[in-house]
């Protein structure tokens, strides 16, 4: 026999006198009770994760939340409260329902930048893999609402009312809805606005347009906006509140005008040049957002003049 294996025979002959035989049926019970004893700490270790992941995701939602409260303006909407029906027809005066300062979303901006820092820290740190994949998902949910400020596609012309008042006879060049007034008096157009969008949002007012004159002559130009509660009805409108409109929802709105110094009867006779509005800008809130969308017209507003010296 080798060397090998003598060796083998005495290591084999050590073992087996070294070996205690089966354990004790009392030490297998206290072994078993151990080890369901140190689940405990490993279950505690799981929920201080869960706990961290929703201390992370409460957090950011709840810098959102207070940026929402706090840039949203407590206003009634007449959506919810209908205005009572003035005894007199309403008539639009320069400045109604027009929104004249910027809305920079500031505070929106810090709370989105603060949330994106604890997220980022969270992806960072976070030693749990459900954690650190909410935290991507809401990275990617704040970049996704950044993406859409400044764009203006919510509400637009869907149907429903568009023209002018006082409207008369026309001409096919150019085409469009002529004004029947004569100089620097009011008119009003009437479109009906629909929201596109998956979201509800509430119409502000219009923007402030200012007063352009030419030769010392005043143009045309939108100065209010009102409220149709019944569709084409000028008998029926009210003064302009913001007014909330579900998705799909629409509202008819009256939006004042100025003819210009050197208007004249819409049949046209005599004009030399025309203004024509085939766009209205109407200023909306979404997600405390603040847009303005300039909604085209299926048929354009046309005021004629008689010339840039009024002759």
């Amino acid at each position: 026999m080798t060397d090998d294996g003598a060796f083998e025979r005495d290591l084999r002959a050590m073992l087996a006198a070294r070996d205690p035989g089966p354990a004790p049926t009392v030490l297998a019970t206290v072994v078993r009770s151990r080890l369901h004893s140190d689940r405990g700490p490993r279950h505690l270790v799981a929920i201080r994760s869960w706990a961290g992941t929703a201390a992370v995701l409460g957090a950011v939602a709840a810098i959102l939340i207070l940026a929402v409260v706090a840039a949203r303006p407590i206003s009634i909407s007449p959506g919810s409260t209908p205005l009572p029906t003035p005894a007199q027809p309403y008539s639009i005066q320069p400045g109604d329902g027009v929104v004249a300062e910027d809305h920079v979303p500031v505070g929106q901006a810090v709370a989105a930048l603060l949330a994106f820092a604890a997220l980022f820290v969270a992806v960072r740190i976070s030693t749990d893999r459900r954690a650190r994949i909410g935290a991507v998902l809401g990275i990617a949910l704040i970049g996704l609402v950044a993406l859409s400020i400044g764009t203006s596609d919510a509400i637009g012309f869907d149907g429903g009312s568009s023209g002018a008042d006082p409207a008369g006879p026309g001409s096919s060049n150019p085409p469009g809805t002529y004004v029947a007034v004569t100089g620097d008096r009011p008119f009003t157009v009437t479109l009906t606005v629909t929201n596109t969008s998956r979201l509800p949002l509430t119409i502000e007012g219009i923007p402030e347009q200012g007063t352009f004159t030419v030769n010392g002559r005043t143009q045309p130009r939108l100065v209010g906006l009102g409220l149709l509660p019944v569709c084409c009805d000028p008998a029926a409108m009210q003064p302009f509140e913001p007014t909330t409109v579900q998705p799909g929802g629409s509202v008819d709105l009256a939006i004042g005008g100025m003819a210009g110094d050197c208007a004249i009867p819409a049949d046209a006779t005599g004009a030399s040049r025309f203004a024509s509005f085939d766009q209205v800008p109407i200023v909306y809130e979404q997600l405390t957002i603040w847009h303005t969308a300039n909604i085209r017209m299926p048929e354009a507003v046309v005021v004629p003049a008689s010339g840039a010296d009024c002759p």
